[in-house]
């Protein structure tokens, strides 16, 4: 049976004014996804985070091709992600792409991560992609062009991937 190749819309189609939710934009890798998506003419909105120098930055690479809209602040927070939506609505009309590239991993041994910090992983890395799908939903079901993407954060491996343990040892370990 052949391969089935899904259409990309990253090669396929015109992205032309499409809006992007871009989260964790201020770091490196959504920095240069968001200059990326800038460089297909996507009008880019950086969502959550609070490093707004960062933000700043990766604003200004945008828009050196593109139109950004920078809305910092905590995405695990379901009011905030509800008013964001709303001012992108406002602004752009439409949503067609959503990255979810925010997340947080954490560098403490397996063992010692506490409760508190095993939430707080979750609530980032699962609740947030979660409850921006639930919020974009309406918008992205209007689009042709309708994406999502999840970046997954590699969450407890660290120490033990760092003791010369590939990923698939890692989740080996962990798992028994």
């Amino acid at each position: 049976m052949p391969l089935h190749i899904p259409k990309n819309i990253f090669f396929m189609n015109d992205l032309t004014d499409k809006v992007v939710i871009l989260t964790g934009g201020g770091g490196g890798i959504g920095s240069a996804t968001a200059e990326k998506l800038a460089q297909n003419r996507m009008k880019v909105v950086l969502l959550g985070g609070s490093n707004l120098k960062n933000l700043q930055a990766a604003q200004t690479a945008v828009n050196k091709h593109s139109e950004c809209m920078i809305l910092p602040g905590d995405l695990t927070d379901a009011d905030f992600i509800a008013e964001n939506i709303a001012k992108v609505i406002e602004k752009f009309g439409a949503i067609d792409v959503l990255v979810n590239n925010a997340g947080v991993a954490q560098s403490t041994p397996f063992e010692a991560i506490s409760l508190a910090e095993f939430d707080k992983i979750m609530a980032i890395n699962l609740r947030a992609p979660f409850m921006l799908i639930q919020a974009v939903l309406p918008y992205l079901k209007k689009s042709d062009t309708a994406t999502v993407i999840n970046i997954a954060k590699h969450l407890f491996c660290q120490q033990t991937c760092a003791a010369g343990h590939d990923q698939k040892s890692c989740s080996r370990i962990l798992s028994g």
